[in-house]
């Protein structure tokens, strides 16, 4: 199994805030950020196609997700294979062929059952996860289909493309756990995001 590790590196910059624009101030327990400093960009690189994401350790009211994400069935895969999505927010899973699929959801951590549907030929279904966590997709119909869905509740959540690459940009400065992971294997650790520009490395 691959495994995933921390070399961290946090650069910080002097930034110059745009006018009008001030970050909310973290909870009382928690550092604050750097004077100065309203937004940083936070850019990585992980092992590719490993999930990431940024869990702030302070009190900040997010904007709700927007928009709904969809998971497409065709060629019998899932398409795509890997996604993020908000905790909160629509997932409409539909097919694009003309063949018989369904769409079979569990809990990663516990295999508890989500919802097991079918979709028709170009049929689809919706459904709004209300509980943060990673999923497994599966269609019952074609076992080689399979695809993972991270729901979140931070939106700083992404996944390292084909370079092992991942960024967030205009992240609230504060302290965060930094969190990785590839199939079953995650590792975290406490970082202070602070400055213009942040680095970390998740190998």
């Amino acid at each position: 199994m691959t495994r995933l590790r921390f070399i961290v590196a946090l650069a910080t910059l002097t930034a110059c805030a745009p006018a009008g624009e001030r970050a909310p101030a973290p909870i009382a327990q928690d550092k604050p950020a750097a004077a100065g400093a309203d937004r940083t960009l936070v850019v990585g690189q992980a092992l590719a196609g490993a999930f990431v994401r940024l869990e702030p350790q302070f009190a900040h009211a997010f904007p709700p997700p927007t928009g709904e994400r969809f998971m497409d069935q065709s060629g019998q895969m899932f398409n795509p294979g890997a996604m993020v999505a908000r905790q909160g927010q629509s997932i409409q899973f539909r097919s694009s062929e003309d063949v018989l699929h369904n769409v079979r959801v569990m809990r990663a951590d516990d295999n508890l059952p989500m919802f097991n549907v079918a979709t028709p030929p170009w049929g689809s279904y919706a459904h709004t996860f209300a509980e943060a966590g990673s999923y497994d997709v599966t269609c019952d119909i074609h076992t080689a289909m399979r695809a993972t869905i991270l729901v979140t509740t931070t939106p700083y959540a992404t996944i390292a493309d084909e370079n092992g690459r991942f960024s967030f940009p205009d992240v609230v400065p504060g302290r965060y756990k930094l969190v990785g992971f590839a199939g079953r294997n995650e590792v975290s650790r406490i970082v202070e995001v602070s400055g213009e520009r942040a680095e970390l490395t998740i190998q």
